[in-house]
């Protein structure tokens, strides 16, 4: 069946709906958490990267349970749907978590938390395998992904539109957080019914049921080495990636002292030149190589960490803007080169004849985006509380702003540095690439 660019796009429109509710929530949660609820910065965020830690365990089981979907049913949809529930009764528990009683509000708070996070592995396991699942065509796999990332971009633009529009208003910001949940919630709806329609129309590849298993147990106990280093890669980048989206609002506020509008301007823009980029680094790992691509920006992204961010003068919104918004939202970018080599795993998995474990592997790949993403979290609280960021009132001091630019600059720099160390030893070049569809070539021919 062939794929129009109206239909690879259409697979993007999977993440609209999902990524306005992720973005905001890396954003604003902490924020809608201790300026609107009134919780504590350091519990706050401990609940956070708990709770994502704990759901992150559940990740590789929910992998395998994908895996067998596929293999009894050749569909996953099914948990797309368990998903969607999830997600849907996660929303109205942070919209009805303001209560009077503390005790309570950390309680809904807390179990909102968890069931958003584990209907996020729900959706992403089976969302992410469709293109592994519908083709084998390598360019048409990393256009899919392309056009699923750009797509994620669009959402968040809702992601973090929304809320700038509410909190603008002349409004209490958990009436305007209130407001925002409820159009996310819509917005999700939408989207997912938009999506459901390519799920129809496009049935999956058959899959060989006779091909050895991998269990969770095999794959920790000895670890594929290529797929070990694509996770410790993942793990840094998303510490690094998490730390400065949940920081980005202090950081504006504080140390660069910009008003409200400016800094929405900053996210939304920052947005729209990262969305712009994907093709273009898309383009640059398909011409240069994949691997080599991600470790150019992901390095040169470190850099920028650790030279600008300190030195930016406050109140100047032109230069905050190019900085950050521009040359950041380019070097942030080269993030979807990652997820292109874990699709080129696969061709492995497939020389291997283990493909029927990709589910497992994407488990253990949502796993750590939920462990990273935790202890970035985490960071983030005690960094809020260490700095004098304190709950509905703000300490007025430049000690606070600078404490958070050490972290948001200096600080994210030291994760970027390090995934990109971790990745020099990827063995996914292009040589060894080509070589494995060589080799899937002739068993084909056979």
């Amino acid at each position: 069946m062939k794929w129009s660019l109206l239909s690879r796009a259409h697979y993007g429109t999977g993440e609209l709906g999902i990524n306005a509710l992720e973005i905001f929530i890396r954003v604003h949660l902490i924020l809608f958490a201790t300026q609107g609820l009134g919780l504590s910065t350091k519990w706050a965020g401990l609940i956070l990267g708990a709770s994502t830690i704990m759901d992150a365990l559940l990740d590789p089981m929910i992998g395998r349970l994908s895996d067998l979907e596929k293999q009894k049913y050749n569909s996953r949809f099914r948990l797309l749907v368990l998903g969607f529930v999830l997600l849907a009764l996660s929303l109205f528990g942070f919209l009805f978590s303001n209560q009077e009683s503390l005790t309570i509000k950390y309680t809904i708070f807390s179990l909102s938390t968890l069931t958003f996070n584990c209907a996020l592995s729900f959706l992403f396991v089976p969302y992410v395998a469709l293109p592994i699942d519908w083709t084998e065509d390598r360019g048409l796999r990393g256009d899919l992904i392309a056009s699923r990332l750009i797509g994620g971009n669009l959402g968040a633009f809702v992601g973090l539109g929304v809320p700038a529009y509410f909190l603008t208003q002349s409004q209490t910001q958990i009436e305007s957080y209130d407001q925002t949940w409820a159009t996310l919630f819509i917005f999700f709806v939408l989207c997912s019914i938009l999506f459901s329609w390519l799920l129809i129309k496009r049935p999956l590849q058959k899959t060989q049921i006779n091909q050895p298993q991998i269990s969770l147990k095999n794959i920790l106990r000895k670890p594929n080495k290529i797929f070990l280093n694509l996770v410790l890669i993942y793990l840094f980048l998303n510490i690094a990636l998490t730390l400065n989206s949940s920081l980005a609002i202090p950081y504006y506020r504080t140390f660069l002292k910009l008003q409200e509008n400016e800094v929405q301007t900053i996210l939304l823009v920052f947005l729209l030149i990262f969305s712009l980029s994907i093709p273009v680094w898309n383009y640059l790992g398909n011409r240069f190589g994949r691997k080599e691509s991600l470790l150019v920006g992901a390095g040169t992204l470190s850099v920028s960490q650790f030279l600008i961010y300190l030195l930016l003068p406050e109140e100047q919104f032109l230069t905050a803007l190019f900085w950050a918004s521009g040359v950041g939202g380019i070097l942030v970018g080269c993030a979807v080169l990652l997820e292109a080599l874990l699709s080129d795993f696969n061709e492995y998995l497939r020389l291997k004849k283990q493909e029927n474990s990709l589910g497992v592997y994407l488990g253990v790949w949502k796993m750590t985006s939920k462990i990273s993403r935790g202890l970035a979290l985490a960071l983030t609280g005690f960094a809020l509380s260490w700095s004098g960021f304190d709950q509905v009132n703000i300490i007025e001091s430049q000690d606070t702003g600078l404490k958070i630019a050490w972290i948001f600059g200096p600080g994210v720099g030291v994760f970027l540095l390090i995934s990109t160390a971790v990745g020099f030893y990827s063995g996914l070049t292009e040589r060894n690439i080509a070589r494995i569809r060589g080799l899937l070539r002739s068993k084909t021919s056979l």
